[in-house]
């Protein structure tokens, strides 16, 4: 999601199993919800039925790889 400058990337985990997946040029999650949520520098884990609401790092673009 976009609104003039701020973004937002919404992550939702809708399986019954934890999932790793590889992220770049993502930050949080800081006061934005979350539910069974691990962030390594480049590294989110999510629970079951997990989700988290990250910002962009910077001004690249945001990359999200799911094995």
């Amino acid at each position: 999601r976009k609104f003039k400058s701020e973004s937002v990337t919404c992550v939702f985990n809708l399986s019954k199993e934890e999932v790793s997946i590889k992220i770049d040029n993502l930050k949080g999650p800081s006061n934005y919800p979350n539910f069974k949520t691990e962030l390594s520098p480049q590294e989110l884990r999510l629970g079951a039925n997990g989700f988290c609401f990250l910002t962009e790092n910077s001004d690249n673009d945001v990359v999200i790889n799911y094995p």
